[in-house]
C-alpha cells in the first residue's frame, strides 16, 4: 500500500528529479528497519560499541559495492 502511495503522491516526479530508487527504496526500509534500527538492536544485543561500528563499516562497503556494481553496469 505504501509503494500505491507513494506512486499516486509522487509517480510523475521522481523521474524528473532522477529519485526514483530512493522513492522505491522506502518499502524496503518499512519492512527491515533503518540501519540506525539495526545499530540499536545489535547494542541491545552485545552491548559492544566496537560490533556496532564493525556491522556499520561492513553494510557501508556492501552499500558502495552495489553502488559501484550498478554504476558500471
Amino acid at each position: 500500500m505504501i509503494q500505491e502511495l507513494l506512486e499516486w503522491f509522487f509517480g510523475d516526479i521522481v523521474d524528473e528529479l532522477a529519485t526514483r530508487e530512493q522513492v522505491e527504496h522506502a518499502p524496503k526500509i518499512i519492512d527491515e528497519c533503518t540501519t540506525a534500527d539495526h545499530q540499536l538492536m545489535t547494542f541491545e544485543k552485545t552491548g559492544d560499541l566496537k560490533t556496532v561500528v564493525d556491522q556499520l563499516v561492513r553494510e557501508t562497503a556492501e552499500g558502495v559495492v552495489g553502488q559501484v556494481s550498478a554504476v558500471d553496469a
